[in-house]
């Protein structure tokens, strides 16, 4: 195996998804290597929320492959998805924090749910090492209804990391917050990126995000692959699709 394929943390290769006579995906593909961030623009309805679904597994999809970590994804077992979830992080938009749960036990869950067995030391030093990446240490006892929408965004990206994913899907990381908070959560991801080492694959149509944290860009238009390039690439490009994106109103 040569050091390009090592270097291939997921493969997507001819993608096709329809649900009935509509088709959402087609003949997608793209790769992700190592310690690298790929943006996948799109306007609303074009596929974006589709295709991570289909890449974690939870849609099912009629055509073309998909590989994580040099594993196809197609036919496998349950155990085996779980092992590769374990590999996988997930932040979601709306942060999915448990609110019934503190802090400590949200982050506490996926080590609880995880294969291997922590003691009670070693669950207390992951959570207080993920909450020291995302700066909110003093939040441990917390309850979610007494986050700000930014610390919000950081816990739940410390749960995210908490398994050392090695590869990290993050969805609209900075939808609904203010510009200052936005910023902050750019520099974290971009840190963590440095920190971990992690790929990450980010939907987004913040165009300052799409700038900072990409180190490649995909553009999705009507279930197709329009473009993949850099950001420069993109500010460059006279193509109509990708010079809506760069418009300020």
């Amino acid at each position: 195996m040569d050091a390009l394929e090592i270097n291939t943390v997921l493969k997507v290769k001819g993608l096709c998804k329809s649900f009935r006579d509509m088709v959402v995906l087609e003949d997608i593909s793209f790769e992700l290597k190592e310690n690298e961030n790929l943006v996948v623009l799109g306007k609303s309805g074009s596929g974006k929320s589709v295709l991570i679904k289909c890449i974690i597994g939870l849609l099912e999809f009629e055509k073309g492959s998909i590989e994580i970590l040099e594993k196809l994804t197609a036919g496998i077992t349950k155990s085996k998805w779980n092992e590769l979830r374990s590999n996988i992080g997930f932040l979601f938009q709306n942060n999915a924090l448990y609110d019934s749960m503190s802090v400590k036990e949200n982050l506490e869950f996926p080590l609880r749910r995880a294969k291997i067995k922590y003691t009670d030391t070693e669950l207390q030093e992951k959570v207080r090492e993920a909450l020291s990446d995302v700066q909110l240490e003093h939040t441990l006892n917390m309850m979610p209804n007494e986050l700000s929408g930014g610390m919000k965004k950081r816990i739940a990206l410390a749960r995210t990391l908490i398994l050392k994913p090695k590869i990290i899907f993050y969805d609209e990381p900075t939808s609904g917050l203010d510009p200052i908070t936005s910023r902050e959560i750019i520099e974290l991801m971009n840190s963590i990126k440095k920190k971990y080492k992690t790929s990450a694959v980010i939907i987004s149509h913040d165009m300052h995000c799409v700038k900072k944290t990409g180190d490649k860009i995909m553009l999705l238009w009507d279930g197709k692959c329009k473009a993949i390039g850099t950001y420069e690439d993109f500010e460059k490009s006279k193509e109509k699709e990708i010079v809506s994106f760069f418009i300020k109103e």
